[in-house]
């Protein structure tokens, strides 16, 4: 009876040995160093601890970067070029037209690479469709983006570029750092010119209008060469399908800088619907028109308290560009 104990514990023994090596064994195959381990050190979108980073570190020289995927790859017996973007980033404006995007080899390459594409950017309406397929022959791929300037009020977009083997060739290639480059798509659109007219005066002002997702921002500019001082001043802005309405903080005017040698504010108003402008609001290719009010406002002088009607022009401009005194004649 003894023996037979002896014998079953012997045995449980000998199972919860074979276990713990099992299970040893699976934890040290979950601690091998993989190619996303080292990307993702390389890009820092994992934070690791100083004694994984060691076993990161491939070339011990006390950091983890590109050095260290190369030596990944060459030791996985397989001797393949590497494929990555030269920059990470690159940025064009809307009104720019073209960009290349350059990929690089770190020998001679021949055959093809694939390339995906996302983000906010839509190809079709934002940029001309490309090729997804390209073919290389050397040490150095070009991917060329044709900007379509849209004439649209919007944000700044991107387009995420992310290569890719292609499976169908024969020639394959490893993905270095970075094998994902952004596009950033400046909007262009939020330059504008306008001139504010009162009988036959005309007074010229500049405007940076912007949309940051469904908020619209604007400020308007003067450079004190006309009857407003010099400064920006921020302004709210409601924009519908065929209506818009800029509304100017007060603009503040110092007793030296005024005629009437007194203090006093001015807010401007400025507003365009379907019954002045029949086009969507937005059309960058034409006029913007409408009514301009003016409110003046003296603490002093009550009699300076008035109201004044005009009307006025807004159209975009190319940025850098500032209007100083201007008339914009009105498309009949």
């Amino acid at each position: 009876m003894k023996e037979i104990i002896s014998i079953n514990t012997r045995m449980s023994i000998l199972k919860i040995f074979f276990y713990i090596l099992l299970v040893s064994s699976n934890l040290h195959a979950s601690s091998e160093i993989t190619e996303n381990n080292i990307r993702d050190a390389i890009t820092g979108r994992v934070k690791f601890d100083e004694d994984v980073l060691k076993k990161l570190d491939l070339n011990n020289d006390n950091m983890v970067n590109s050095a260290d995927l190369i030596k990944y790859f060459k030791s996985t017996g397989l001797d393949l070029a590497i494929a990555n973007f030269k920059f990470d980033t690159s940025s064009i404006k809307e009104h720019d037209g073209n960009i290349n995007v350059e990929i690089e080899f770190d020998r001679e390459f021949i055959g093809n690479i694939n390339i995906e594409l996302s983000g906010t950017a839509e190809q079709g309406i934002d940029y001309q469709s490309i090729n997804k397929t390209i073919f290389v022959n050397g040490r150095s791929a070009i991917v060329n983006f044709k900007i379509i300037d849209d004439n649209q009020l919007e944000n700044n977009e991107t387009i995420i570029i992310s290569l890719e083997n292609d499976k169908r060739s024969s020639q394959q290639f490893f993905l270095g750092v970075p094998h994902n480059h952004t596009l950033i798509i400046d909007e262009n659109d939020n330059s504008w010119k306008g001139a504010l007219e009162v009988k036959n005066m005309s007074i010229g002002f500049n405007m940076e209008l912007k949309r940051i997702n469904d908020l619209y921002l604007a400020s308007f500019k003067s450079d004190g060469s006309n009857c407003i001082p010099k400064g920006t001043w921020p302004a709210t802005v409601k924009i519908q399908n065929k209506f818009l309405r800029i509304t100017v903080d007060p603009i503040n005017t110092n007793k030296t800088d005024s005629l009437f040698n007194t203090i006093f504010s001015r807010q401007i108003e400025l507003e365009s619907n379907p019954d002045i402008n029949q086009s969507h609001i937005i059309n960058l290719d034409s006029l913007v028109t409408g009514k301009m009010v003016e409110r003046i406002k003296s603490t002093n002088r009550q009699y300076l308290n008035t109201l004044v009607e005009g009307t006025f022009t807004l159209i975009k401009q190319e940025p850098q560009i500032y209007s100083n005194h201007i008339h914009i004649e009105r498309k009949e």
